[in-house]
């Protein structure tokens, strides 16, 4: 019997999971990874990303107050990668495997000067082409401007069905 896997309804499916895994509110809609090694930038971004309303999974420990919406890990299961969205890394942390993550669909928000560039290039909606939103100042404010651009991209249907196809095809 050959059978035909639909990569959308796997992914609502691992989604699901993961809420219920990390206690996550039914109607949230964007998970992320953060994977951001200097701490005061760790903290601003995770601070703001609360702040606008979506939940992230950020890697280490956490030592200050309680943040909305974020859920801290030593480590994660790589079979729940699919139902997360996007991952923002400095590639400072040897957690993030870049190629997996983006094999599972997950939109990298990272340096523009990374060891993938001339593989991972900012993604171009009018174009339809490329795959990734790169932020070129290791800078707390263009780190942010870069996950707000991937929040306004994938309003668009379209725009967010083009990027998954061609973050899935990067390492194909």
């Amino acid at each position: 019997m050959n059978l035909k896997i639909n990569t959308t309804e796997t992914k609502k499916v691992i989604k699901e999971n993961i809420k219920e895994h990390f206690n996550i509110q039914k109607s949230v809609n964007i998970i992320g990874i953060v994977a951001i090694e200097n701490k005061p930038k760790k903290d601003f971004i995770l601070k703001w990303l609360s702040e606008i309303g979506l939940w992230a999974v950020v890697f280490g420990n956490w030592f200050g107050e309680e943040i909305q919406n974020i859920t801290f890990v030593e480590k994660l299961n790589s079979n729940m990668l699919p139902g997360f969205d996007f991952f923002v890394s400095d590639e400072t942390l040897d957690e993030v495997d870049v190629m997996k993550y983006m094999k599972n669909g997950v939109v990298p928000i990272m340096p523009e000067q990374n060891t993938f560039t001339g593989i991972v290039k900012p993604f171009n909606p009018m174009m339809f082409e490329w795959n990734a939103f790169l932020f070129k100042k290791d800078w707390c404010y263009n780190i942010f401007e870069r996950i707000v651009a991937y929040l306004e991209n994938i309003k668009f249907p379209e725009d967010k069905r083009i990027l998954m196809k061609n973050v899935i095809a990067t390492f194909d």
